[in-house]
């Protein structure tokens, strides 16, 4: 090639005028396809920035999609490890509305033959916790020893320390409870039967007797209302509970509702475990929306990359085709200075020439404005991100102080739901009365005196010896029991002297005939 630029150099300076114009010719020519080429390359390389571009916005929203996902995914992640952190704290405290259970399991290493509270004993199979909990009621939080000595060692124990009081079940006075055979064959005729609440319970073999004693004679039906049908047919001879822990008793009264906060030893279990499955999956979800976004923030990545690399190139370009513009100009001068004579010959290819090269311009400022709107649209575009993205941060700080704020509230109100608990359960056990009861009675002036009187009463009530609270509803259902029972042995002595009679009347005609 710069063998072929000397001879050109060559002709130009010493040829005549016919090779002159025709080196110039070939020249200009040659400057044209040349021009072309790079103009050809700029648009390509402009049309390729302006697809990177539009690749980029769209990665942009993809990223502000992500990132909302995992904000979200983040924040259902803290929700449940907050509950579960209250949970936990109420499952690590499980008998603070219970003075004496706390003190006797606190001391339960120095105690002989106590084993432990029912709620720890017994575990209910999953799904059937609410009913198995209200089967036991009460009984949850009943401490279970080895005999009725153990028991007795351990009452001592509460009332030298004041620890409160207890009850204890000593396992050499339990017995199996069981459905009569009858019974069970309607209960395995009717519909919604489930089972006896033992069957749906787990313990070691030595806690078998505890089991069967408090459960055995306890239905599980599926419903209130097939529990109700049950309860008709076996006459209101059992307890029978619903998996939603409604509750019919002996008798036929019925107990039912829901609290808004379960704080029971077995209610607080199931939620702990549902809990830990929920965070797993949450867990899980959480990481795929990050993989989602790391993968999603390396192809933005490369596609700045290669979009930078697009612009530059465009404006390493813009120069060049500007010189090879400058180039065909000026050899086009220098032909109209050294071919005057051509000029007519050459006037529809120069026309030709300048249309090209007045496109050629209005393309290159048309690029060039499109490229600055371009230019100043990224500008904007990043400014407007960044202020957003500040804003996110202020607002993911933000949040993160509210949740922990609403943790502690959180905390602080199931501290103070269990300090109301405590003192409704000591208005319910002390005071045998209601809340709403106690509303309906007049301020007291003299609280001492009034607090003196009820010592002095509580003294002379625990002076006559254990009480069994409930006793009327146990009557009820052993007079019910007895007056069908005495009906019954009435119906017989009936039958019998009946019978009687006729068998005196058979003799006497018997001793006439013969």
């Amino acid at each position: 090639k710069i063998e072929i630029d000397e001879k050109r150099k060559y002709t130009l300076e010493v040829g005549n005028q016919e090779e002159k114009t025709n080196q110039l010719l070939s020249l200009l020519e040659e400057a044209k396809r040349e021009y072309d080429d790079r103009e050809h390359r700029l648009n390509q390389l402009t049309l390729d920035i302006q697809n990177l571009t539009s690749r980029s916005i769209e990665i942009n929203r993809k990223l502000i999609d992500q990132n909302t996902k995992c904000e979200e995914s983040s924040n259902k992640l803290n929700r449940a490890s907050n509950r579960l952190e209250v949970a936990k704290n109420l499952e690590s405290r499980p008998y603070m509305n219970q003075m004496g259970v706390q003190a006797i399991m606190n001391a339960q290493q120095s105690l002989a033959g106590v084993f432990g509270v029912v709620s720890k004993l017994l575990i209910p199979q999953i799904g059937y916790e609410e009913a198995i909990g209200v089967a036991l009621g009460g009984a949850l939080y009943h401490i279970v020893t080895k005999d009725e000595e153990s028991a007795r060692n351990a009452i001592n124990f509460l009332k030298r320390n004041e620890s409160g009081r207890a009850t204890f079940l000593p396992m050499t006075v339990l017995f199996n409870r069981f459905i009569s055979r009858e019974h069970q064959i309607v209960c395995d005729n009717s519909k919604g039967y489930l089972g006896a609440a033992d069957e749906f319970v787990k313990c070691e073999p030595k806690f078998d007797i505890v089991k069967s004693s408090l459960l055995a004679n306890v239905i599980v039906c599926d419903t209130l209302e097939n529990g109700n049908y049950l309860a008709k047919l076996l006459n209101y001879q059992y307890k029978i509970v619903s998996l939603e822990g409604d509750v019919i008793h002996r008798g036929g009264s019925m107990t039912g509702g829901r609290q808004k906060d379960n704080h029971s030893p077995l209610s607080i279990t199931k939620e702990i475990n549902e809990l830990k499955v929920r965070i797993e999956e949450y867990q899980n979800e959480l990481k795929l929306h990050q993989d989602g976004l790391f993968d999603l923030n390396s192809r933005k990545s490369d596609l700045e990359s290669d979009l930078l690399e697009k612009r530059i190139a465009a404006a390493q370009l813009e120069p060049v085709l500007e010189a090879k513009r400058a180039k065909y100009e000026r050899l086009k001068d220098d032909l109209d200075q050294i071919a005057p004579n051509l000029q007519q010959d050459t006037q529809s290819f120069e026309e030709d020439l300048i249309d090209l090269l007045n496109k050629a311009y209005f393309k290159r400022d048309e690029y060039t404005g499109q490229l600055k709107s371009k230019r100043e649209l990224r500008l904007k575009n990043s400014q407007e991100s960044e202020r957003r993205e500040l804003q996110i941060r202020q607002q993911r700080r933000d949040l993160n102080g509210l949740q922990i704020i609403k943790r502690d509230i959180e905390i602080q109100i199931t501290r103070q739901s269990t300090n109301i608990e405590n003192l409704m359960n000591r208005l319910s056990h002390d005071y045998q009365m209601t809340y709403e009861f106690s509303l309906t009675i007049p301020r007291i002036d003299g609280v001492e005196n009034a607090v003196e009187e009820v010592n002095q009463l509580r003294s002379e009530i625990e002076s006559l010896g254990n009480i069994n609270m409930t006793a009327p509803q146990e009557y009820e259902a052993v007079n019910e029991r007895y007056e069908l029972l005495k009906k019954q042995y009435d119906e017989i002595n009936e039958s019998k002297e009946k019978i009687l009679a006729i068998i005196l009347d058979l003799d006497t005609i018997m001793v006439e005939q013969f």
